[in-house]
């Protein structure tokens, strides 16, 4: 009975202590998600640019668009070369740069249009932008759905 009562008081104890921060994203990324798809054999999939809480009343539905930063994306692919990344921005002055991207970092794989930026105006001038950097060596059209 005293061992039930003592690892009782341990869980109180843990329970009342203040939550430790969870880990930064790059830890976790470089030491559990890398290594499982490097295990797995399966790309990454990353969708950039996504701006969270823009109009927070309007909870999940308040997101837009950001900047996607992208020298994170390139410092991937420059440090993980066995790694494949499949990527796609959501603003359209990102398109460019990760067109860029894309033709210097074999690992690196572009697709589609999704969410702001699979409106036709911003599909056209994306498509004929990767077709003219990248030749046939993206998917055009990916859904999420």
């Amino acid at each position: 009975p005293t061992g039930i009562r003592e690892r009782e008081a341990e869980l109180q104890a843990a329970l009342d202590a203040p939550l430790k921060p969870p880990p930064p994203a790059a830890l976790i990324l470089d030491a559990v998600i890398l290594p499982l798809c490097l295990q797995k054999q399966v790309p990454l999939l990353l969708r950039m640019g996504t701006r969270r809480g823009l109009n927070p009343p309007l909870g999940l539905a308040g997101d837009g668009v950001g900047s996607a930063g992208l020298d994170a994306l390139a410092t991937l692919c420059f440090t993980q070369p066995k790694m494949k990344f499949l990527a796609t921005v959501l603003c359209a002055h990102d398109q460019h740069e990760i067109a860029v991207l894309a033709s210097r970092f074999r690992n690196l794989h572009l697709w589609g249009c999704w969410w702001y930026s699979h409106i036709p105006s911003v599909i056209a001038s994306t498509t004929a932008l990767r077709l003219e950097l990248l030749g046939p060596n993206f998917s055009f059209l990916a859904s999420s759905a």
